[in-house]
């Protein structure tokens, strides 16, 4: 509808078109939309029975909801189409109450229900044939059967799995590949599995045109394997780890640079030189990047060739990267979230660098011991800042005063630095009410509450 068509002065609630009344409600709860909306009026009850407000309605019990109070809403919504349950539940009482309530579920999240089984898969999958997302949490011993079952969803756009026990995945991604021909996102995570590059360039070979997002574990990342992530049309979103890569095989990467948007790689550091490889040539679509492991990578090539990076992690593992390493952050311009986790040796200087980057708006600094009250001198420059997280610093507190020039502050959380004075919080939340502050002991002064010790 044309905004000059619509005059607020004649308008009735009644005559707000479909599309408009969809995108209000979706910010109900469910509960709000069963109790109260359908009733409201003729209208309003078809708008409440429409497919296109099912579509973007997710079921989400809180962490007070038993098995019976979910069976029990879930008989009222029948209309259900998707579910995320992610704190523990019973998989038989859960399960059995979706299947009779619920015949059109299109999406089923349920990443920590352990007791799931392959007879629960088996009845999920013969209910809901036409499932397009999946999350679930698999044992040691049903992998194998688990994706033997899944690889016969046909419309699954979307399947996570996440192994609880350190296991062989040694042919077990082949399933998938053969089946699931709609599949765009894929997640293999886990303690202690890996994918076989072998496994790996057969998934890869039947699905790189398809395949939007991917996020494993393997064990190689072969040449042939790289190649064929490098060839993939459509894929935006890359989550990698590698335990070897031989010294310039992230050459065939370079296939990647103009698409890829999101990159995570986990890996050893005797891959650190194969990595810095990578960013010698521009990566113009990179607006995400998150390198674990790091020791003394130059990360000078990133800051330079990486114009739309917006999202910044970095784990040192205790590196040997010092305040230099971080002078050229600031070429970084539409950088807005940072995470330093594990540097060592880092000091105040590397905060007057990061206060460089015009566009700061969150920033965690973790385990980095050597910083001090310093830096909080320097992070006040950064006037966008609307998060800040200090973890393991040697802080006393002498400077947080300094933070009340941060008028778009929201949250401020100051964790494990034991020297710090509480009472210097106590002051700061009184002078920034607005500003919610957190410890190390889940103590959360939230606005617009004072805090009282």
């Amino acid at each position: 509808m044309d905004s000059q068509e619509f005059l607020m002065d004649d308008a009735n609630i009644e005559e707000l078109p479909l599309e408009l009344l969809v995108h209000i409600f979706s910010f109900l709860s469910l509960e709000e939309l069963f109790s109260s909306v359908q009733h409201v009026c003729l209208y309003w009850k078809h708008v409440y029975e429409s497919p296109i407000l099912w579509n973007s309605v997710i079921y989400r019990p809180d962490l007070n909801t038993g098995e019976s109070q979910m069976a029990q809403f879930l008989k009222q919504i029948p209309r259900l189409r998707k579910i995320n349950v992610t704190r523990p539940i019973d998989a038989d009482i859960f399960v059995d109450s979706v299947v009779q309530s619920c015949p059109d579920i299109h999406v089923f999240h349920v990443p920590n229900i352990y007791d799931l089984n392959c007879d629960h898969l088996e009845t999920l999958v013969t209910r809901y044939p036409h499932l397009e997302s999946f999350r679930i949490k698999i044992g040691q011993s049903d992998v194998g059967r688990f994706i033997e079952i899944l690889s016969g969803l046909k419309r699954l756009k979307r399947l996570q799995i996440r192994v609880i026990f350190s296991t062989s995945f040694k042919g077990k991604l082949r399933p998938i590949a053969d089946g699931c021909p709609s599949l765009k996102r894929l997640t293999l995570i886990g303690s202690g599995y890996y994918v076989t590059s072998d496994d790996m360039t057969y998934f890869l070979e039947k699905k790189k045109d398809t395949l939007v997002y991917l996020n494993v574990q393997c064990l190689s990342l072969t040449p042939q394997v790289l190649k064929l992530l490098s060839s993939s049309k459509s894929l935006e979103d890359l989550k990698i780890g590698s335990m070897s890569i031989q010294q310039r095989s992230f050459a065939y990467f370079f296939g990647l640079t103009s698409r890829l948007k999101r990159l995570s790689i986990r890996y050893y550091r005797e891959l650190e030189p194969a990595l810095s490889e990578m960013f010698h040539i521009p990566w113009k679509s990179l607006s995400y990047l998150h390198l674990s492991y790091l020791t003394k990578m130059s990360l000078e090539s990133i800051f330079c060739n990486c114009p739309s990076l917006e999202t910044l992690y970095l784990d040192g593992a205790d590196s040997l990267m010092t305040d230099g390493d971080f002078a050229s952050i600031h070429k970084l311009s539409k950088l807005s979230k940072l995470r330093l986790y594990r540097f060592k040796l880092l000091r105040d200087r590397t905060a007057g660098f990061i206060a460089e980057c015009g566009n700061m708006r969150y920033l965690k600094l973790s385990t980095c011991p050597a910083m001090s009250d310093e830096s909080i001198g320097y992070l006040v420059r950064c006037e966008k800042m609307r998060e800040l997280f200090i973890d393991h610093f040697n802080l006393t507190g002498s400077t947080l005063h300094r933070i009340e020039c941060l008028l778009h502050l929201t949250l401020l959380q100051v964790t494990y630095c034991d020297d710090i004075d509480p009472g210097i919080l106590v002051s700061l939340k009184q002078r920034m009410p607005h500003l919610t502050i957190r410890t190390e002991a889940q103590t959360i002064w939230t606005a617009p509450y004072l805090f009282t010790s």
